[in-house]
């Protein structure tokens, strides 16, 4: 294993700070750091809406502690994470109250979970995660006493994702699951999780609220099952960028935003109550590519293909432009700019459409991609952008697929 570790490359930075947009190696994920920074500021005021609602933002969108550690520092409620990867970058990082929304299960995962709960005697995290079954719970507990430590505990409820939780309904089923866990010494019972992710991309604002109205509704009635039981259920999260408002507006005391501050082109598919592409969140998340080829008058090549930019919700479009280290700034919609990506393989993307003749090779594209978090996993670092000046570089420290 050390011979291993002794052996591992270390990927190159893409760029330094204080370098020139243009002098990024490319492809390269970029982020506007002050558009993000407005959507910091736009979710903060949106929840002073709710003040008994928790803005607690899902880091599995970025997987990087340093971007969730400037969201903690601009007022959120802790993190949540998907996996014990994300869980272990944000704890490393000084992180102290952190949600996994998924279950933990088997021995070898526990005992890592155990490890990170124990790696800061001093300074403990407040860990929950997410429970669906009884075996579980006992080996949580199991692990838990065998190391002294306390671990936060959420029922998952299945409000129509069909995935992980129990079935809405099964109220008998939730009461003693719920009771098994408040019986365990090691295990705080905490709440419910009653998350639906396909309701973030509901297209229009009354088709989210109906949507979100039948998960509250399920969620509330699962709620008051435990209260007649006698158990107080102190969290109530789910939701996410598409919904949150109206999580908070129906019951929710915590909802789990999380690609509110890059914005991907489906999010911009949603509509506002104006018919027109929801906009409150602006887009600050892009992957920079640069034309490597243009030897045909109706199509170019960027060095941005499929490994580089996620397409499972569609293709990436190209935001704006560099030519020659002078910018154009066109208004969002790569059919408004005139030119489109796509695939051209792995590592190549076409770029055809009326714009083509305005472009030549080393120009700089960048690309909004279709969905956040598959592109986030990608790199090894994303590089934080202000004007055309490289003003830092993150390590996004908890790539991987999802340990």
């Amino acid at each position: 294993v050390e011979q291993m570790e002794r052996n591992i490359r270390i990927p190159p930075v893409p760029c330094r700070r204080g370098d020139k947009v243009w002098e990024i190696d490319t492809p390269a994920l970029v982020v506007d750091v002050e558009q993000m920074e407005r959507n910091i500021r736009v979710m903060n005021e949106e929840m002073k809406q709710y003040p008994d609602v928790r803005l607690r933002p899902h880091c599995k969108s970025h997987k990087c502690s340093a971007i969730a550690r400037m969201q903690v520092a601009a007022g959120s409620h802790g993190v949540c994470v998907a996996n014990l990867d994300e869980a272990e970058a944000m704890v490393n990082a000084g992180i102290r109250d952190v949600l996994i929304t998924n279950e933990i299960t088997g021995k070898r995962k526990i005992q890592r979970l155990i490890r990170i709960l124990t790696a800061c005697p001093e300074d403990p995290p407040h860990l929950s995660v997410v429970v669906d079954d009884v075996p579980n719970v006992r080996l949580l507990e199991t692990f838990c006493a065998s190391a002294n430590v306390e671990l936060g505990v959420l029922v998952e409820v299945d409000v129509g994702q069909n995935r992980c939780g129990l079935p809405s309904d099964a109220f008998q089923e939730l009461v003693g699951l719920a009771q098994f866990i408040q019986e365990q010494p090691h295990l705080r019972f905490e709440g419910i999780q009653a998350y639906q992710g396909w309701n973030q991309h509901v297209r229009t604002p009354k088709e989210r609220e109906t949507a979100v109205a039948r998960v509250a509704e399920q969620a509330r009635k699962c709620k008051e099952a435990l209260e007649a039981a006698g158990m107080e259920t102190s969290v109530l999260t789910g939701g996410g960028t598409g919904t949150f408002r109206y999580e908070a507006q129906m019951g929710f005391n915590e909802v789990q935003p999380g690609s509110y501050l890059f914005m991907d082109c489906d999010y911009h598919k949603n509509v506002g109550e104006d018919g027109m592409s929801d906009r409150l969140f602006g887009a600050s998340l892009f992957v920079l590519s640069a034309v490597m080829s243009k030897t045909q008058p109706k199509w170019c090549v960027c060095d941005a293909g499929i490994k580089a930019v996620s397409v499972d919700s569609g293709p990436p479009e190209v935001h704006r432009v560099i030519h020659d280290e002078s910018t154009v700034q066109p208004t969002d919609g790569q059919s408004r700019y005139g030119v489109q990506w796509t695939s051209g393989g792995d590592e190549h993307g076409l770029i055809t459409g009326e714009g083509v003749k305005t472009l030549n090779t080393g120009d700089l594209l960048f690309l909004q991609p279709g969905h956040v978090d598959p592109t986030f996993n990608m790199y090894d670092y994303v590089v934080m952008v202000r004007g055309d000046s490289v003003e830092d570089v993150f390590q996004i420290d908890a790539r991987g697929p999802g340990r």
